[in-house]
């Protein structure tokens, strides 16, 4: 049957009127037996033995029934019978109880059962209603019985509202959400806005009112968008007009516009007269819009409830609450005690106790009054139980629901209830229109300049931004009075505790009242940006607007050290703040004064723990500072966010909001550790700056004595500045790092000196040092103990440290540029850490490989026996130090291993080298490690790594190559998409991403596996299209990628010539042709724009012939053609092409040549020998 047919009214009137033959009405019902139901409420969480729980119980009562002779049968009624979940086949525990008929069974559903209970019972269905029945509905509905005495002008209105919700349910411009419960309490709500044709007669409908049709609509077909809305109310009136074409609001009606907005429609709804809420008055479902929950808060916000009459219910996502009947059933008698007391409960995330409710939800209320006294029943499902609760007349419900989950809702719950729509930019809009014309004028002006920022600044550096961000920061400058009044709020009103110190950038023209909203709203999204994202955008920006936005993020807001922030929370406010700036950050002395001791941090692990932690946090009245810490990795506590800041809000409100309270007691931190690889995906947790939340962006945690930030942000903030001595500008405290290299090289030194005796050292800790026994913290404390006589070793060390350093092939870079490149690196996902770790571990590498290679040279042949001897005379130990011979030592920090071991990738690359090290090429365990970090950041999904790994029938060789043919082929559709597309954006992310392919290209055994040789056009036209967006000298490189995609040979052509052999051979003068027709159309001197690609073209082809076996004079031939050319300007780096080739060709595997084309890396380091 359909929805809204009043299904489980037909059962409750057959109840009503089966009493027995005492009780019954009718002499046709007095021959019946009574009836004693069963109800069970059938929901995708109900179990099979919830169901057979209630068939025992009816079975057990039918028995005592049939012993003591009494004429009642037991009836078990299983409403909702198509929600139980099919996949888990709860309904066939009917199968045994339906053989037997030991009791009576009903069953609604909106949909046929499967043919095997279908068959054990009998089936009734409910066809669509027609024309005729949905009129008689109508008229039931509006409460008219005798059409005849109906006027002629409302029975056309009735018949075009009939028609106009028939076309509604047709529109495809309209979701699928509105069914006929829906249509009946419009029609409800009509029959009491109604009007009567005289107070002295009877209540006789006259007409309708174009006015109380809009208001009808506005409650029952909302819960979409406003352009949706207008769109279904064009069809309702337009439908009313065709018979009535007068039906229109008035002129008055319009300039006072009748529309209500969403905040005042919920407000009229809520607090409606319980007589009207009986009638037509249904619970409410609110769609939220945000993903961060926004809604539940803007309810309380707005005033649309009362704080203190609502009780909020939610769920939390723990493993051991999602199957735990006992806290379902908690929940359940709490809510049972606001129905009896009249209280407005709001449910978040509680679709696990919905099934128990759909009695409620449906106001199925049963009606018990004696005299005076007046009851009403609903049925609440608990277990396999079913029982009647009290329902006070001043009960409402609110249900929250996201977006995102809308389409998974069955349709029987979205029909309940009336659906409204709640976004932070339509409660913006909302806020704006009560301002008046100059605020909306400034306020209009803010918000354009500030997308413009965020569109130059660039989405993805902000961490958490998304469309309601922006809005939040709007809708937080915007207050409104208790006459619903709005005004833009007073930026001194605006500063906390956190943001004082940007004031100084926020006021810096404190006249200019719009500039004064502008920087504030900028001030907050800079404290969402990374480090790097700050200091890659700087120079885009005018040198004092740079200045002032350098010296708010990095002096004014804190985003290196967790505890800065907290010590910030605890001190007391300045009370003479001064905007010159010389209230500056709490140094270290003062912090050595504060209780560290009043921060509590406590880790999520489920969610009975986690609140017993927040209660005691409240009532000890000493802690002042919570910290929760969360892994927001994608898959792991993420989904627990909104469950704890839900939490936080309560907590707060009830520490805080006290009367008695002056001065805000408590602070609260959700600490969400987000992996480096997730960061600028846009998958992170939402930032909407609203209800007292606050958003930053912390580069680390761990507070590093040995990283100088302040000399960090002095290199930053003079760009332009050149330093004389490079080596003064280290960022680490390089003796602090000197015990790291102590411990480095102990670690990785081994000891395979014979062992001597111990009469033959002088020093008990040289001897100790060379024996293999010793362990690596022994052999720390004896290196340091001979080190400790050698006063100036250390520092000598040093020197000669910095010495190599300037003698670097690159030391003429400013500190700067090193920074500048390595932000930039941080940012397209070269290097998968944050910029203070990067920063010191390029130096920590560097260190350390100097320092582990200089102790090697002085502990060779028991050096440091010699070296304990030296420590009274320290000009011989320098002059030791000249003996060795630095160039060799490696100082440089771009090593592929080194960044790879401190990533959180470190596991996946080693699996792959133990994966692949026994059969494949070095160069392709690489480019499995290249081929996750690729999958990761275009495919957020990570379902595919799952079944992956799943599949344990696969050998070592087919899970690599069904790795990279997945790899290739979304690489492949990602190169389509955005040659549709050209979205400079996503063709600079895939360059980056192919970059790592490039560099680690798969070899000849991994390219000819089963798997890719399908598909080698399309891997060889890929590595072509990535040398064209990388040379710059191309204009609109992608429309010469999208013409060459059009003469992209099928792969069959590959397979029908050769699996070995590529179909570009047969096609490369028409590539040429493409090319060089398309540079002489848009390169003036068009040897500058092809000279380069020529060169790269040239590798193509020599790569392609490469790979090409056996390779034929043919072959060689089509090469030769296809460089044939009789331009002059372009003949001279033809015939170098040519001639280069032939050399390469003709030489054979065994030349130089060909060597230095196809294998480089076999000659690295070869210079010279």
């Amino acid at each position: 049957m359909i929805l809204g047919q009043s299904k489980t009214l037909s059962f409750q009137i057959v109840l009503q009127n089966l009493q027995g033959s005492q009780l019954s009405k009718t002499d046709f019902c007095k021959k019946l037996p009574a009836v004693d139901p069963f109800f069970c409420l059938g929901s995708k969480y109900t179990s099979s033995n919830d169901i057979a729980c209630v068939f025992e119980r009816a079975i057990k009562r039918e028995q005592q029934y049939q012993q003591n002779q009494m004429g009642t049968r037991c009836v078990v009624f299983l409403d909702e019978a198509s929600l139980p979940d099919e996949k888990r086949m709860v309904l066939k525990v009917l199968h045994q109880y339906l053989d037997e008929c030991k009791v009576a069974f009903v069953a609604i559903a909106n949909k046929a059962f499967d043919a095997a209970n279908a068959n054990r019972m009998t089936c009734i269905y409910r066809s669509l209603p027609s024309e005729n029945d949905q009129k008689i509905l109508a008229y039931g509905c509006l409460g008219l019985s005798d059409e005849q005495s109906i006027p002629e002008d409302l029975s056309n209105i009735i018949f075009c509202l009939c028609q106009g919700y028939r076309r509604v349910l047709e529109s495809s411009d309209i979701p699928k959400i509105f069914h006929d419960r829906d249509f009946i309490y419009m029609l409800r709500e009509l029959r009491f806005e109604l009007q009567p044709s005289s107070a002295s007669e009877p209540v006789v409908i006259d007409t309708i009112r174009p006015e109380s049709l809009l208001h009808a609509l506005e409650n029952n077909f909302n819960g979409i968008t406003s352009k949706q809305f207008e769109k279904l109310t064009e069809i309702v009136f337009h439908a009313v007009q065709e018979k009535r074409p007068d039906f229109e609001l008035s002129l008055r009606e319009q300039r006072n516009d009748v529309r209500r907005d969403v905040i005042r429609i919920l407000h009229d709804s809520m607090k409606l007269e319980s007589v009207r809420r009986r009638l037509y008055g249904r619970y409410k479902l609110i769609i939220d819009e945000s993903d961060d929950e926004s809604a539940v808060r803007l309810l309380f916000q707005t005033g649309i409830i009362d704080p203190h009459q609502t009780i909020v219910f939610r769920m939390s996502d723990f493993s051991d609450d999602i199957n735990n009947e006992l806290r379902n059933v908690e929940m359940l008698s709490t809510i049972k005690l606001c129905m009896e007391t009249g209280k407005t409960i709001l449910m978040v995330n509680t679709g696990r106790i919905h099934g128990s409710l759909y009695d409620v939800f449906n106001q199925n209320f049963s009606i018990m009054a004696t005299g005076d006294t007046r009851k009403i029943f609903s049925k609440v499902a608990i277990g396999s139980k079913t029982v009647d609760v009290v329902v006070n007349d001043n009960f409402q419900c609110i249900v929250h629901i996201n977006r995102h989950e809308f389409d998974d809702i069955p349709a029987p719950f979205l029909s309940r209830f009336q659906k409204y729509s709640l976004s932070i930019i339509d409660i913006y809009r909302i806020q704006l229109k009560r301002l008046s014309a100059e605020e909306q004028n400034l306020m209009n002006n803010v918000e354009k300049k500030m997308q413009t920022f965020i569109k130059h600044f660039g989405i993805q550096y902000i961490y958490g931004l998304n469309d309601n961000t922006l809005y939040s920061c709007l809708l937080s400058l915007i207050e409104t009075d208790e006459n619903r009044r709005c005004f833009i709020t007073n930026i001194q009103q605006t500063y906390t505790i956190l943001n004082i110190r940007t004031k100084i950038f926020i006021e810096k023209n404190p006249e200019n009242k719009q500039q004064c909203l502008l920087r504030s709203i900028l001030s907050k999204l800079i404290q969402i940006a990374s480090p790097e994202s700050i200091i890659f955008k700087l120079p885009t920006f005018e040198d004092k607007f740079a200045e002032s936005l350098f010296q708010n993020y990095f002096h004014h807001q804190e985003h290196f050290n967790i505890e800065n922030l907290v010590r910030e929370l605890l001190q007391k406010p300045s009370e003479n703040f001064e905007d010159n700036g010389s209230s500056y950050r709490i140094t270290t002395e003062e912090h050595a004064e504060m209780n560290i001791m009043t921060t509590t941090k406590t880790i999520v692990e489920n969610a009975a723990v986690l609140e017993e932690k927040f209660r005691a946090f409240e009532h000890d009245s000493p802690k002042r500072v919570l910290i929760v810490v969360i892994n927001g990795q994608i898959g792991q506590q993420r989904q627990h966010l909104l469950f704890v800041r839900q939490l936080i809000d309560k907590t707060e409100f009830l520490c805080n909001k006290k009367e008695d309270n002056q001065r805000q007691e408590k602070y609260f931190i959700m600490l969400v550790h987000v992996p480096p690889q997730e960061l600028y995906n846009q998958s992170g947790f939402p930032s909407i700056f609203l209800h007292g939340w606050d958003f930053y962006f912390f580069d680390t945690c761990t507070p590093g004595s040995a990283f100088h930030l302040q000399k960090m942000l002095q290199i930053v903030s003079s760009p332009k500045k050149q330093f004389k001595e490079p080596s003064k500008y280290i960022l680490c405290d390089l003796n602090v790092l000197f015990d790291d290299c102590l411990w480095d090289f102990c670690t990785r030194i081994q000891i395979f000196l014979p062992q001597l005796p111990r009469e033959m050292f002088t020093d008990e800790n040289a001897y100790d040092f060379y024996r293999n026994q010793t362990s690596t913290t022994k052999r720390v404390e004896c290196l340091k103990k001979i080190l400790q006589r050698l006063t100036q070793l250390q520092e000598q060390m040093m020197n000669i440290y910095h010495e190599q350093l300037s003698k670097k092939k690159n030391s003429s870079q400013s500190p700067y540029n090193i920074i500048y490149q390595m932000s930039k690196d941080i940012l397209c996902g070269k290097r998968l850490i944050g910029l203070v770790d990067a920063l010191q571990l390029q130096i920590r590498a560097s260190l350390t490989n100097f320092v582990s290679n200089l102790l090697k040279y002085l502990a060779n042949d028991y050096g440091l026996e010699t070296l304990s001897k030296l420590s009274a005379k320290q000009n011989n130990v320098g002059s030791t130090l000249n003996l060795i011979d630095y160039t060799s030592f490696a100082l440089d920090d771009d090593n592929e291993q080194t960044l790879l071991g401190t990533s959180s990738s470190e596991l996946i690359f080693r699996l792959a080298q133990v994966y692949t090290t026994f059969e494949y090429e070095k160069n392709d365990i690489s480019l499995i490690y290249s081929a996750y970090r690729i999958i990761d950041s275009f495919h957020e999904n990570r379902s595919y790594f799952d079944e992956l790994c799943q599949n344990k029938n696969s050998t070592r060789s087919e899970a690599r190559e069904e790795l990279f043919r997945f790899l290739f082929d979304l690489l492949w559709n990602k190169l389509n998409q955005l040659c549709a597309s050209t979205d400079e954006k996503d063709i600079q992310q895939w360059t980056y991403m192919y970059t790592f392919i490039y560099k680690y290209y798969p070899s000849d055994a991994l390219l000819c596996s089963t798997k890719l040789v399908d598909i080698g056009n399309q891997i060889e036209f890929m590595r072509l299209s990535y040398s064209i967006f990388v040379d710059e000298t191309i204009p609109d490189p992608t429309q010469l990628v999208t013409q060459l995609l059009k003469h992209q040979p099928r792969d069959t052509l590959r397979s029908s010539i050769s699996n070995n052999k590529s179909s570009y051979l047969k096609i490369l003068p028409t590539i040429i042709n493409i090319i060089h027709e398309y540079l002489s159309n848009r390169i003036d001197n068009e040897h500058a724009g092809s000279s380069s690609l020529m060169i790269d073209f040239q590798q193509w082809i020599l790569s392609i012939l490469r790979t090409s076996k056996p390779r034929t004079q043919d072959d060689i031939n089509n090469i030769f053609v296809c460089l044939d050319c009789k331009a002059a300007d372009e003949l001279c780096i033809r015939h170098l092409l040519v001639n280069l080739m032939a050399m390469i060709i003709k030489g054979g595997a065994k030349s130089f040549l060909w060597t230095f084309a196809f294998q480089p890396l076999a000659i690295e380091n070869t210079f010279g020998k």
